[in-house]
């Protein structure tokens, strides 16, 4: 089995379209905080998985918060109905609504999706203690 990542994103939101189109809303990859550990109230996952054209089937998954020392910091599992129509390869659009995101350490957070012997990591995340400056602006502040 192969998978692939065609895009991973951090938001504010995410739709998807009559049309089969995405409309993403407010776009980010970095988060301020004023100290450590600190906490996100709200984030969307989006993520567009590409599966080899032999796929099929029900497929188990999970998507992996891995933070700055290489550690989870928490775990999604979940499933697919992977359907071959003949066109493009197969795919998965992953929409995920979380809340109270819990980031223990500054610095850089990825998103790992894995599927049977398949790793791929996506969405980076940089969590930057505020300094005073950035204090006065608010500029994509956490809790």
């Amino acid at each position: 089995m192969s998978m692939h990542v065609l895009y991973g994103v951090i938001c504010e939101g995410a739709r998807e379209q009559e049309n089969g189109r995405l409309d993403l809303k407010g776009v980010f990859h970095q988060l301020l905080a004023p100290g450590f550990p600190a906490s996100q109230e709200a984030m969307t996952l989006v993520i567009n998985l590409e599966w080899d054209q032999g796929e099929f089937g029900e497929v188990e998954f999970e998507i992996h918060l891995m933070g700055p020392d290489h550690q989870p910091v928490f775990r999604i599992q979940a499933s697919t109905d992977v359907v071959r129509d003949g066109g493009a390869p197969p795919q998965t659009r992953i929409i995920i609504p979380l809340e109270d995101v819990f980031f223990p350490l500054p610095g850089v957070y990825e998103f790992e999706v894995s599927a049977s012997q398949t790793k791929c990591r996506t969405a980076r995340l940089h969590l930057i203690e505020k300094t005073v400056a950035q204090h006065e602006t608010g500029e994509g502040s956490l809790r």
